[in-house]
């Protein structure tokens, strides 16, 4: 673990790449190193922490939701397809603006677009 994430009082734990692909097989192979980092808040995820934040602004957090598509009309995003993992159901919420966070998943989502990433 590097210096600066132990200065930040941040764990994280090198990942083999090999093992890194079998759990994840979308990450990309220009992949060099794969760190796995322990949740800071363990009692309550940062993701449910932001939910009033969230819900002030206007927005919603969903759990065990997730992201099938990206809608748009010409070259506009206009919303998302989700999928409720527990239920099945696909939903869609409108939006002007998408931020991809996805992680090793960015390529994929980045393609839903008509994007890609770099």
């Amino acid at each position: 673990m590097g210096r600066g994430l132990r200065r930040a009082r941040i764990h994280a734990k090198r990942v083999d790449l090999k093992e890194a692909r079998r759990l994840e097989p979308h990450l990309s192979r220009r992949a060099v190193s794969v760190f796995r980092f322990r949740q800071r808040h363990r009692r309550v995820p940062t993701v449910l922490a932001e939910r009033g934040s969230a819900r002030r602004y206007g927005g919603e957090v969903r759990t065990y939701t997730e992201a099938t598509g990206i809608e748009r009309a010409g070259d506009r995003v206009v919303g998302v397809t989700v999928c409720d993992t527990l239920t099945g159901a696909v939903d869609s919420i409108g939006c002007d603006h998408v931020v991809n966070a996805a992680g090793s998943w960015v390529g994929r989502v980045a393609s839903w677009a008509g994007s890609r990433s770099t």
